[in-house]
């Protein structure tokens, strides 16, 4: 009977160690399990927080591009204003060459007439 009491008690440990073993090894599971979900929820946030960042440099490139384009609309019609007020100061500094030009020819036509006034003794 010897061999079978320790055949018992073989088996008995054999046992209680199979079942410690198994204990440590489903804690080391739900501790992994865990570990995975705080990681997965830490890299959530992180994520979302990225993401957030991003939206707001976004909106930020997209108030300054609006601004930087305002800016442009209102130099390009600063320059068309210029543009149409030196296409009116042309014409009018061409009319004005014409009337000189005319004037000149009424100078010189009267003069004629005034030298061949006084050339006739009158």
């Amino acid at each position: 009977m010897n061999i079978g009491a320790e055949l018992l008690i073989s088996i008995t440990v054999n046992v209680v160690a199979i079942a410690y073993f198994a204990g440590v090894h489903s804690e080391a599971q739900k501790n992994l399990e865990k570990s995975v979900k705080a990681i997965q929820e830490n890299f959530e946030d992180k994520l979302e927080e990225l993401k957030k960042n991003f939206q707001e440099k976004i909106e930020d490139l997209k108030d300054n591009f609006q601004d930087r384009f305002n800016k442009v609309e209102e130099k390009q019609d600063k320059h068309n204003n210029l543009v149409e007020r030196m296409a009116l100061v042309e014409a009018s500094s061409k009319s004005a060459h014409k009337r000189g030009d005319e004037l000149s020819e009424k100078v010189t036509e009267l003069e004629e007439k005034y030298y061949e006034h006084i050339a006739k003794g009158n």
